[in-house]
């Protein structure tokens, strides 16, 4: 994407979140508040029980698994190569296909949005599964 946005709307998984409290401010792990300081972007976990704040998400990262697995399902590769370049074949396709009840296309959408997403530094692996500061 070359960019991370101001905002990162996450699951309230256990791993990442310490409290979510109805009212009052939400607790990040450390290793969850230090990926959002180093990319400079808020982790906003979703609400509790609030299927509507992922609906989005979810809704395309549904919609995107189900084109590109229904459109290989009869391809046979024999390399993860030849896989992974038809997928990556289908997600272009996908992106640049017409929005059916508006104007443009995912990959146009993202162009109008790409200038206010914050630069993509380069993580520095502290350990296998958290990032600190840069080298």
């Amino acid at each position: 994407m070359g960019g991370v946005t101001t905002r990162l709307v996450c699951d309230n998984l256990k791993t990442g979140v310490v409290s979510h409290p109805r009212e009052g401010e939400i607790v990040l792990t450390t290793d969850y508040e230090a990926l959002g300081e180093y990319y400079k972007t808020a982790i906003m976990p979703a609400g509790i029980r609030k299927p509507k704040q992922k609906a989005s998400v979810e809704g395309t990262v549904g919609k995107i698994a189900t084109a590109i697995i229904a459109k290989l399902r009869n391809e046979v590769f024999y390399s993860f190569e030849d896989l992974k370049s038809a997928v990556v074949r289908k997600l272009y396709e996908f992106n640049h296909e017409r929005f059916q009840k508006r104007d443009g296309t995912r990959y146009e959408a993202y162009l109008d949005e790409k200038e206010s997403l914050h630069a993509l530094r380069r993580p520095h692996m502290r350990s296998p599964h958290g990032c600190t500061g840069e080298k």
